[in-house]
């Protein structure tokens, strides 16, 4: 839709109040919407009684307005009587005065126009909604009249009678017409007190996505808001908050916003990832169509002026958005406009240099591969780079365009994707993501035209070495770039010494050390020696830096970490020459005794207890220094030493042990008899605490990584019996054939439970491959299948619940905290794995005095809520008494109204027993209940009453027992009397109100 400057002018002027005093300046072709409302404010009867001091505003507004012809019919048409109007009205039916509305407006009185315009209003407004929706160009209000007298005799309507004429509902019911958008355009444009609120009320409006209404809402929408820019910005937030308002707020920002408005609008809704930039998307919508005609203009602007702006650099910014996050299709045409645009050689900003070298990146695409815009794009290209390159030699340079263009070049060079594509990302503010193989025909014409290789080493040498580096530091830093070009030997190739900038650099490391000094401090070793073919190699650190290095105090804290780097590079030398062809004739370059020198075991110590420090130096170093120091690691002597010191003298077995800990896992690996050795010797003795700690330490590396020949020499250790690795998978409980020793040790016990977890899950996959891999008859071989699984789940759930009950019985049996808690975390986890297998166990039963630690060790416990109470319905006194201690534990740990409930059923089950069954059968199950029952008390205080009223129960049926068999004297330690008189005291103790909510 085309631009109405002037009547938004003479909008914007009536709104400030300046229209009268500048009145002169508009031509009659710009005054004529606004006739109505110009007639209004000087020739209206409500008017006459103005003050006079506004005579003066109204003779020139007056004097302005009788230049146009139908000024008279006008003021006839605001000044008519419109509570008679109403009243003849309401005197005949709508029809019959509507009937030849149609053909004789045109030539009917002031009066008869008026009153012919509030019929239909007032018919429209009758009208069911199904009827307003269905207005067609065959309306009244569709036919082709004087467009200022229809909208003044609306306006006459509206202003009146406001109670009678809405102007909502006038304009809803005007949008199915062709003519809506400049029809309630001009109306509102004479009524400026409703524009703001009309435009509220139609971006609320909800209308069938296929009626017309829906259709003339955007374009009335979209004329509105180009005539009264206030309402711009307030209505874009909410349209660019909706998916289906999209293709409205784009032609919005097209069409009522300048070029520094657009560029604001549309680059903050891309990055903020809006809905309007999935439907960008589409080339062949209309809206998206008018964008790229007006980024066209944009563009064509921008490259006219002169100087430099800060609206180029967003614009390059926006061009990027608009192909990585709303993913714009380009004609062939607009990806040369746009690289061109790009390549712009006079804009001197340096924010639009690195955005347009941003954008080029993120979007390769825009180059075109062949054909005559492929050569003049790469023309474009070439000069731009060239005068990039002149621009950051020259002095006026900044630093932040030298930085950016020597980021760029590195990671170009090194076709590093995923550190360009974090570059890119952080200097257009949104994410991209970059497939380097589509970037070879820019990288080379960067590398080419913008920095060479020699260039590009030379500035990276160059570079400040970073202060105190250690991981603290964040970002992309110069020991990045140097690594970079170490690994591409670039240093090497143009002869340009970086060795002074290492030894600078190292100087400078601090703990925790940097992840990427250990990459650094790799590749200037591997760049050290000659690869590929290639004899250009680095200069190594010097032996005067290193000499001066280690010289002074030994446990100098801040040496540390400069020796220990130095130290790894020397012994990656070291290893990486050893690796060499025997051919090659390079050496060494460093003296024999000059590591005799250096305080090797000391660094090592003190990197292995601060781990935490050197997380990323200590794995590499001590792979390497094992491999060259051996004779730190312990030597056969020393071993039989260790095996003698185990058995023998205590103390020296724990530091052994330690020493053992901390070695590394080669050297761990190659004493794996010691350790297993150890576990016997743990087993037979009673070793320390220190000692077990660090032989399961020491064993769970070596499990990690050993066969299971290792395991099954570790449950002969622990058993003191031959069991096989076979025998062991097909029958797990094999393994609780260990000594007692190991359920009484925390550490061991760990231990003891990866090998059940192991042998647990191989049992169960060879048992599985034995179900796949069974023959069976062709005839009923799905029968057999179906009986082999049973079988197979069967065994398992009987396995598992044999399991289950050892070790809460080894848990009971030993009494010790840790393995307690080892073994129940064990169980818990097996139950996730299996709630069938929780029912089971329970069902089966165990002893009852372990339920508590099971219900507070347990988490998963509680799903024994779900099925606790069908327990009470069996036969067993013994398994109904299981079932109401567990069903009182689980109440104490969880709280909750499920358990509540199962209490109440617990009451109502004791209450019935103790009726329905004999003495001598419920009698037995009486003192067990009634501590539990004593604990509900406090737990469910809401219960208290049922509880005691219970109690009381019980107690007669005991007292009922001593009665029945009373042939003797009772004595007072007879079962029934202490029985007795432990619910007395719990009575007692909650005090004695019943409410006998039981009767008989």
């Amino acid at each position: 839709m085309a631009r109405e400057p002037n009547l938004a002018t003479v909008y914007a002027a009536i709104k400030d109040g300046t229209i009268v005093e500048n009145i002169d300046a508009f031509s009659c072709d710009d005054l004529r919407p606004f006739l109505p409302l110009f007639v209004f404010a000087s020739f209206s009867a409500q008017n006459e009684r103005s003050p006079p001091e506004a005579s003066d505003t109204l003779d020139k507004l007056r004097s302005r307005l009788m230049g146009f012809e139908q000024c008279n019919t006008l003021v006839q048409l605001v000044n008519v009587d419109m509570e008679k109007i109403l009243v003849e009205l309401s005197d005949c039916s709508h029809c019959e005065q509507n009937a030849s509305s149609k053909n004789t407006f045109k030539y009917a009185t002031p009066y008869e126009k008026v009153k012919t315009v509030a019929a239909a209003l007032l018919q429209l407004s009758s009208s069911s909604a199904a009827e307003q929706s269905t207005v067609t160009d065959e309306n009244f209000f569709g036919c082709e009249y004087p467009v200022e007298e229809l909208v003044c005799a609306m306006l006459t309507c509206i202003r009146r009678c406001p109670q009678r004429f809405d102007v909502n509902f006038i304009v809803t019911s005007l949008l199915p017409l062709s003519s809506a958008p400049n029809l309630i355009a001009q109306l509102l444009c004479n009524s400026g007190e409703s524009m703001e609120s009309v435009v509220e009320y139609l971006l609320s409006a909800h209308f069938p996505e296929s009626s017309a209404s829906s259709k003339q809402r955007a374009a009335t929408l979209l004329k509105l808001m180009s005539v009264d820019r206030y309402l711009v910005e307030r209505s874009l937030e909410r349209l660019l908050g909706s998916r289906k308002n999209s293709g409205l707020a784009l032609s919005v920002m097209c069409v009522c916003l300048s070029d520094s408005e657009l560029l604001t609008w549309l680059l903050s809704a891309l990055i903020k990832r809006r809905p309007i930039a999935a439907f960008i998307r589409r080339p062949k919508r209309p809206a998206v169509k008018l964008l790229h005609e007006r980024i066209s203009e944009v563009m064509t602007s921008l490259t006219s002026r002169k100087g430099n702006s800060e609206e180029e650099s967003r614009m390059a910014q926006l061009l990027g958005a608009l192909r990585v996050v709303g993913g714009a299709q380009l004609s062939v045409e607009e990806s040369r406009e746009w690289t061109l645009f790009l390549t712009r050689t006079e804009c001197d900003d340096e924010r639009y240099i690195c955005m347009a070298l941003s954008v080029l990146v993120a979007c390769p695409q825009l180059i075109p591969a062949y054909g005559e815009d492929s050569r003049e794009v790469e023309e474009s290209l070439m000069a731009f780079f060239d005068w990039i390159k002149s621009r950051v030699a020259s002095d006026g340079c900044s630093p932040t365009l030298r930085h950016f263009v020597l980021l760029l070049s590195i990671h170009l060079y090194a076709n590093n994707a995923r550190q360009l594509s974090k570059l890119i990302s952080s200097n257009l503010y949104f994410k991209v993501k970059l497939d380097t193989r589509a970037l070879s025909k820019l990288r080379g014409l960067f590398l080419r035209h913008a920095i060479t290789e020699r260039e590009l080493a030379q500035r990276v040498s160059s570079l400040p070495v970073t202060r105190t580096l250690s991981i603290a530091h964040k970002g992309f830093l110069p020991a990045h770039c140097v690594a970079q070009l170490l690994t591409a030997r670039l240093f090497a190739k143009h002869s340009i010494p970086i060795h002074e900038w290492l030894e600078s650099q190292i100087v400078e490391c601090r703990s925790p050390v940097h992840p990427t000094v250990i990459e650094l401090i790799n590749a200037y070793a591997s760049s050290c020696l000659p690869a590929d073919g290639s004899r250009a190699v680095n200069e190594p650190l010097s032996e005067k830096f290193i000499e001066g290095l280690f010289a002074g105090d030994i446990v100098d804290e801040d040496m540390l970490v400069p020796r220990l780097l130095t130290f790894f590079f020397m012994l990656s030398l070291r290893s990486k020459i050893d690796k060499l062809d025997t051919a090659s004739a390079f050496t060494y370059p460093y003296k024999p005794n000059m590591e005799t020198r250096l305080p090797i075991r000391y660094m090592i110590s003190v990197m292995s207890a601060r781990s935490d420090d050197f997380q990323a130096l200590r794995s590499p170093m001590l792979r390497v220094a094992a491999h060259f120091y051996s004779s730190d690691s312990f030597r056969e002597s020393e071993i039989d030493r260790f095996l003698e010191a185990i058995s023998t003298d205590t103390t020296r077995g724990v530091l052994y042990m330690e020493r053992l800990e901390w070695s590394s896992l080669r050297t761990q690996i190659h004493l794996r008899k010691c350790v297993l050795h150890a576990m016997r010797v743990a087993i037979k003795h009673s070793m320390p605490a220190p000692f077990v700690a660090s032989l399961t330490y020491v064993w769970n590396r070596i499990e990690n990584v050993e066969t299971v020949e290792f395991l099954e020499e570790t449950v002969n250790a622990l058993s003191g019996e031959r069991i096989t690795h076979e025998m062991l998978c097909d029958q797990p409980l094999l393994l609780y054939r260990c000594k007692d020793d190991v359920f009484k040790s925390g550490p061991l016990f760990s231990c003891f439970l990866r090998l059940l977890s192991f042998y647990h899950s191989a049992g169960r996959s060879i048992l599985a491959h034995k179900l796949q891999t069974a023959s069976a008859s062709s005839a009923n071989r799905q029968d057999q299948k179906a009986e082999r699984e049973e079988l197979a789940r069967s065994l398992l759930g009987a396995q598992d619940s044999e399991m289950v009950q050892v070790l809460l019985e080894a848990c009971w049996r030993f009494s010790n905290p840790e393995v307690q808690q080892l073994a129940c975390e064990h169980i818990h986890q097996m139950f996730i794995a299996d709630p069938v297998l929780l029912k089971l166990v329970h069902f089966q039963g165990y002893p009852v005095v372990m339920v508590p630690m099971a219900v507070r060790l347990i988490p998963s416990m509680h799903i024994c809520l779900d099925f606790v109470h069908e327990m009470l319905a069996l036969a067993d006194m013994s398994k109904r008494l299981f079932a109401i201690v567990l069903i009182t534990e689980l109440a104490q740990q969880y709280r909750i109204e499920h358990s509540c409930i199962r209490v109440d059923l617990v009451l109502d089950v004791l209450w019935t027993l103790c009726r329905v069954l004999p003495c001598e059968e419920v009698f037995p199950l009486l003192p067990g209940v009634v501590p539990a029952l004593a604990r509900m008390m406090t737990v469910f205080p809401q219960l208290k009453d049922d509880v005691t009223y219970v109690l009381k129960g019980i107690s007669k049926t005991a007292t009922a027992r001593i009665i029945a068999s009373a042939t003797v004297l009772k004595p007072a330690s007879c079962p029934e009397q202490k029985l007795i008189a432990e619910i007395d005291r719990v009575i007692a103790k909650q005090g004695d109100n019943v409410s006998y909510k039981y009767c008989n």
